[in-house]
């Protein structure tokens, strides 16, 4: 990654940074194109996702340093066709909305091994499961609220858990959360949430 205004470099690209060149350097500048091939990047995701204004910034940005060509995949296409279809490109940016086939985008990298991931497309499979994102942010030393998993057997990994209710609190797996306390689904993709209070709050 270069600095300031520098550009990408892809193999089969090659800028001569020496002094000598400083005056070819200074004419692209003021206009001329520069000799390398530019980087093509991918964007992967959904019409609104695509069209929304973070989006668009990002896009205006990346086309502002010159060196970048923006291909937008258009979501007939993401939606409908083989991803032996999908346009070449160097760099993917996919992200992840409601109704995009995250499997489709990742078996293009399988295809596409020479092309670069911006963001970690198998792994926005963990966004599914508030518990994987739990445990990913504690992993990672980040600060997370406290909270149990309450489990109804979903394999070895998340294994039955033991729980009691009572007035003010529950237990579950051993651990005491004292109402009120809020209630969220496993998937990251409900976003319906319940709140327990207790009976002295009526």
């Amino acid at each position: 990654v270069g600095t300031g205004r520098s550009c990408f470099e892809m193999p089969g690209s090659f800028v001569d940074r020496s002094p000598k060149n400083q005056f070819q350097r200074n004419s692209s500048a003021a206009g001329k194109q520069p000799n390398h091939r530019k980087i093509k990047i991918g964007v992967c995701a959904m019409e609104k996702k695509a069209n929304a204004k973070p989006m668009q910034e990002l896009i205006r940005r990346l086309e502002d340093f010159g060196c970048f060509t923006i291909q937008i995949f258009d979501q007939k296409l993401i939606l409908e066709q083989g991803v032996d279809t999908w346009p070449r490109c160097d760099v993917l940016i996919a992200f992840y909305s409601d109704g995009f086939p995250l499997n489709k985008a990742q078996q293009y990298v399988d295809l596409h091994p020479d092309v670069f991931a911006l963001n970690d497309i198998a792994n926005q499979n963990l966004l599914f499961d508030r518990r994987e994102v739990y445990c990913t942010l504690i992993k990672a030393g980040v600060p997370v609220p406290n909270h149990v998993f309450c489990n109804r057997g979903e394999g070895p990994r998340w294994p039955d858990s033991a729980f009691e209710e009572f007035e003010d609190h529950i237990v579950c797996d051993g651990v005491r959360i004292n109402k009120p306390f809020v209630e969220k689904p496993v998937s990251g993709e409900d976003h319906n949430v319940y709140i327990y209070y207790p009976r002295s709050a009526g």
